[in-house]
């Protein structure tokens, strides 16, 4: 698909205030739940979300980190390792 076919821009005014809007076609098995997610966070003002708040995200990254340390170790069998 052509790029200029992913994303649609859509534009009106609100007493005096100029409202552009950005549709994003999503497409394949990205991160499209996370960018739909924060779009509604980004306009209410938000610095974290609700449904994912940041003390969870980092416990998330926490978790990736050991697994990737645990790959980098040579215990590892090497058909595992990245």
């Amino acid at each position: 698909m052509a790029r200029e076919h992913l994303w649609t821009l859509g534009e009106s005014w609100v007493h005096g205030i100029r409202i552009t809007r950005v549709y994003a076609h999503l497409i394949g098995h990205g991160l499209h739940d996370q960018v739909g997610e924060v779009n509604p966070c980004l306009r209410e003002e938000r610095s974290e979300s609700s449904i994912m708040p940041l003390h969870e995200s980092l416990l998330v990254m926490e978790t990736m980190d050991r697994i990737r340390e645990q790959f980098e170790r040579r215990d590892v069998p090497p058909f595992l390792r990245p």
